[in-house]
Order: structure tokens, then sequence, then C-alpha cells
């Protein structure tokens, strides 16, 4: 049996300029709009498409719940997608797993990929590392 590791591939800021909270029954449902940000590492650099965000569930406990939908803009003007899942402790460190999608070309293995992301959120916005998991022989 073989026990995976962690290699570093991407790190991902993000930056937002909206954070609108509504209550609901199961706790403060948000929004954080995407104004800016960066993609970068393994010979990729994006910028962040300012149709994206990070929609929140904040629990009662203050820990908020985050399913972030990412538009990366290319310098050719293609695209990178990822949707990353994630938990922010109260004082904003998280963790994440994102998933990525691209056209067919030299980024696609970034479709068949696993990934687990580690960051941090504040009033700006957040910043996390990407890691692929890598299989230990």
């Amino acid at each position: 049996m073989t026990h995976p590791g962690l290699g570093h591939v991407l790190d991902i800021r993000v930056e937002f300029d909206l954070d609108l909270d509504n209550p609901a029954l199961s706790g403060a449902r948000g929004f954080l709009r995407a104004s800016g940000g960066a993609l970068s590492g393994s010979g990729i650099d994006a910028v962040v498409d300012p149709q994206a965000g990070d929609w929140t569930l904040r629990q009662p406990d203050g820990t908020l719940l985050n399913d972030q939908r990412i538009w990366f803009t290319l310098p050719d003007g293609g695209h990178i997608y990822m949707r990353s899942l994630g938990v922010t402790q109260a004082d904003g460190r998280f963790h994440c797993t994102p998933r990525f999608d691209t056209a067919a070309g030299p980024l696609d293995w970034l479709t068949r990929t696993v990934f687990i992301g580690a960051g941090h959120l504040d009033a700006q916005g957040c910043a996390f590392s990407v890691y692929r998991l890598e299989d230990q022989r």
C-alpha cells in the first residue's frame, strides 16, 4: 500500500469587494464577490475574472463553509475554472478542495489531479496554496 504525499503546485489570491450576509435557518448565508487576484505556479499565470465569488454559510460557532467558483483568465485569452469547497475557522485559517476545468491542451492535467489547499481569509480576500496529491513509492 502506498501513502500519498503532497506537492506544491499553485498559489492563489482572490480579492473581494462586496460582502453580503443574510440570515437563514441554517446560519448566515453570504456572498463574497471577487474583484481581482491571481493564480500562479507550475508555469501558469492567470488573473481572476470579476464574474466570480465565494458563496458562504456562517455557522453559529463562527465556522464558515465556503463554496468558491472562480474563473481565471490566461494571457492567451483561455480560461481555467475552479470550484473549491472549504471550511474557514473563526481565526481565518482555511482548508479547501479545489477542482479545476479547462480546455484540452497543456493545462488539462489540472482536470485529472486531486488537490487540497490551505490558506487564510481576511477582510480583503483570501490567499492559499494548492497541493497535488502524489503517490509515494
